[in-house]
């Protein structure tokens, strides 16, 4: 059981060496499985067997990639700290001090994730052997031989992956050591607006542009030429970029607690008005509504004189000089009220009735 493991680890590291060593890696042609049928508990260990191999094969990466970058003195995009002096005009050697610090942090990070990788690799690493015990007292041995070999070539693959993977983020990330493009690798894809999510109306790069110069910038890194965090010298240039990147940041800010603001006095206000509810009070522009116990009359076609607006006030008290009578009465008014059309309800048109310049025309 022992020897197998080591063989594994053998060929493991030699696939390591070709990855950071930048050669071209060989391609596994994926095998798909036989499915066989048999017994629950074979097929359940053999799956636990295969989540427990691809745990134990990622740490194994993990900790080999991150050891690697430790050697050659090269820090991985998603672990450099992007902070950077907020005075206007720091001292040059302030600025490598002050970068220098940033990679011994993030060193000291990649330290402490390797340890903790390495702590869960053993872990794996004992389930792997228990496990393996257990398919060992399997009777059915065809059965567990078929499930094996789809677990290796499914493993495989993954690991293929895995390298390919690898090896393209090492390589981008000497690049940025060589071109001196440690903090500011981002620029040329116009990182920040991208964050802001306005990529589409700054011109930014689409997805596909931005993988393939990745790619294509990174294929002709040669490791040994790898430069040095204690030879870079466009700090100044890299500083520039975080103040104007901190500037945006602020503007942001003042114009998110701009916009807060407005919408709390919104909120105050009664909030926004819905569709509904701007239509509701356009209908009672458009019409005025006088209601009795027995009478609701609709107002419309106007154009108020004195004597009308008179009679309007009067409401359904008005009457014929012969005398009242109700139900006469009543048709009356909604005959004279047809002819009028109000732009506002009631009380309003009665206050426009002074301001000739605001009344309605045919």
């Amino acid at each position: 059981m022992a020897h197998k493991i080591q063989d594994m680890y053998e060929n493991r590291k030699a696939r390591a060496e070709l990855v950071f060593l930048k050669s071209n890696t060989s391609e596994t042609t994926p095998l798909s499985g036989d499915k066989t049928e048999g017994r629950a508990d074979i097929y359940g260990t053999f799956n636990e067997l295969e989540k427990v191999k691809k745990k134990e094969l990622n740490k194994w990466w993990e900790c080999k990639s991150l050891n690697r970058y430790l050697e050659a003195e090269i820090i991985p995009r998603g672990l450099r700290i992007f902070i950077m002096p907020t005075y206007e005009d720091p001292h040059p050697d302030l600025l490598k001090e002050w970068a220098a610090h940033n990679a011994l942090s993030s060193a000291g990070m990649m330290k402490i994730l390797v340890k903790y990788a390495q702590i869960e690799r053993d872990k794996a690493i004992e389930k792997i052997e228990d496990l393996e015990k257990t398919i060992d007292g399997f009777t059915d041995k065809k059965l567990a031989d078929s499930l094996k070999t789809a677990m290796e070539e499914r493993l495989a693959k993954i690991e293929e992956e895995i390298t390919q993977k690898k090896a393209c983020k090492f390589n981008r990330d000497t690049t940025d050591y060589q071109t001196g493009q440690i903090y500011t690798f981002a620029k040329k894809f116009d990182y920040w607006r991208r964050l802001k999510g306005n990529e589409r109306s700054s011109g930014g790069m689409d997805i596909e542009s931005r993988k393939s110069t990745d790619i294509s910038e990174s294929s002709d890194t040669d490791f040994e030429d790898t430069g040095r965090l204690k030879t870079h010298t466009s700090l100044q240039d890299e500083f520039d970029f975080f103040k104007e990147r901190s500037q945006d940041q602020s503007q942001t800010m003042a114009r998110n607690k701009q916009n807060k603001r407005k919408r709390q006095r919104k909120k105050r206000r009664g909030g926004k008005r819905s569709k509904c509810r701007r239509g509701r009070e356009k209908d009672s522009q458009q019409q005025a509504v006088l209601t009795d116990e027995k009478t609701i009359i609709n107002l419309t076609d106007v154009i108020l004189e004195e004597e009308d607006i008179k009679n309007l006030s009067l409401g359904l008290s008005y009457c014929q000089p012969d005398g009242f009578e109700y139900e006469q009465s009543r048709i009356d008014l909604f005959l004279f009220t047809r002819k009028l059309k109000l732009s506002k309800i009631h009380s309003i048109s009665k206050r426009k009735a002074n301001r000739p310049s605001e009344r309605l025309e045919f």
